[in-house]
């Protein structure tokens, strides 16, 4: 079984960062997302700004992962975009233009983010600008409606 992941980012532009909906088609999951605004990778990679930038928009594969917390994860994945799921798997010459371990991950400010996409279960704006609230908790849901699937994908548009 494969399950469908959609990420709409806002067309709307925010001072440092990219708001969207993620949504997991055929359930009832929509969850808001937060990711760091887009930055050319200097290197001319296709990926954007490695640690600094959102990715661009695309199909990717989400890869599980854990993290050294011992975390389980999802990392995205697209070649064609430059975005691999580990170091070593990038092509040799290419360090510096691909990406690697860009996590789909729990975060409530775009400080906390390191090139990845948050989710929450609500999205406010305070002081320190958009904040995700219950992160961990969506997080949590996104794991029980994919549950032990392996065949995972994303589309990201706007």
């Amino acid at each position: 079984m494969s399950v469908l992941l959609e990420l709409r980012r806002a067309p709307e532009r925010h001072a440092g960062c990219v708001l969207g909906t993620l949504t997991v088609l055929g359930y009832s999951t929509r969850l808001p997302t937060l990711e760091q605004e887009w930055m050319p990778n200097a290197h001319g990679g296709k990926g954007g700004e490695r640690y600094r930038s959102c990715v661009p928009e695309g199909n990717y594969s989400l890869v599980r992962h854990l993290r050294p917390s011992g975390e389980k994860a999802w990392v995205l994945v697209n070649h064609e975009l430059g975005v691999f799921h580990l170091p070593m798997e990038v092509p040799r010459g290419m360090e510096q233009a691909c990406r690697t371990l860009v996590y789909l991950a729990a975060g409530h400010f775009v400080h906390d983010l390191t090139g990845g996409i948050a989710v929450g279960m609500e999205r406010t704006k305070g002081r320190e600008g958009w904040e995700l609230g219950r992160s961990r908790e969506a997080l949590n849901v996104l794991r029980t409606t994919i549950g032990d699937t392996h065949d995972v994908k994303m589309r990201i548009y706007r």
